[in-house]
């Protein structure tokens, strides 16, 4: 599963001659373009996003060792059934908590939170969601052929709104922050949730997390500091 929002960040002031361009600046002046051509039905910002990124772990080995042909359709009707399963039990979780499903992936699932309406605790409410899945699923541990949750759950700047084009559309969140969650959760074991720094140091002392160290990370240049999700305070 992944991830969230915040506030539209707007840059109106003009950059000297001269000066450094940062990558947000060049995102937002992009933006500006963007919004100067498009159609007025087309909602697009750039935000200060949380993100998380959910998968079934396991569903897709379970299909892989089908050894004939007729076996791996059973399997594929099996994964099928097990996925809805999984994700009957999440959904009404993330939704409960404010998050914007965006997406069903094969077996991940991505939800935000601050788009398309502003959420100031937008960190909170998706750490919430995430661990109120993982309780929502974990009975389906008692029974190995069901799969469990690796959740990764990361913040920052994301660019938001509907993407593609004239005859279809998503609402959907794009760039490093989305794609960084979907590395944690790759990361993540099965039955866990694993943060972004970012996500870490706004859920503050309401987060109870174990220490992950640094890791490379793909896409990344610098290590990254992870953190696994292990309870949140009580609102």
């Amino acid at each position: 599963m992944t991830v969230s929002t915040g506030s539209a960040t707007n840059d109106s002031a003009a950059l000297a001659p001269g000066s450094a361009i940062t990558a947000t600046e060049r995102a937002r002046n992009a933006l500006r373009r963007i919004e100067e051509v498009d159609r007025p039905e087309v909602w697009i910002t750039l935000r200060d996003a949380t993100g998380i990124l959910a998968d079934a772990a396991a569903v897709d080995a379970r299909v892989a060792a089908g050894e004939s042909l007729p076996l791996a359709g059973l399997l594929v009707a099996a994964a099928v059934a097990l996925l809805n399963k999984v994700f009957a039990a999440a959904v009404p979780v993330v939704r409960g908590a404010g998050g914007t499903i965006v997406q069903f992936a094969g077996d991940a699932m991505m939800v935000i939170w601050n788009a398309p309406h502003p959420q100031p605790d937008h960190a909170c409410l998706a750490a919430r969601a995430a661990i109120g899945l993982q309780r929502a699923t974990a009975h389906f541990a008692d029974d190995p052929a069901h799969p469990r949750f690796r959740v990764g759950l990361n913040t920052g700047l994301a660019l938001v709104g509907n993407i593609g084009t004239a005859e279809l559309k998503d609402f959907s969140a794009i760039g490093d922050t989305t794609n960084l969650a979907a590395r944690l959760q790759s990361f993540a074991a099965p039955g866990s949730i694993v943060i972004g720094p970012r996500t870490f140091e706004l859920l503050g002392e309401a987060a109870t997390v174990r220490d992950l160290g640094l890791h490379e990370l793909k896409g990344k240049a610098a290590p990254v500091q992870l953190y696994e999700l292990l309870e949140m305070s009580e609102a």
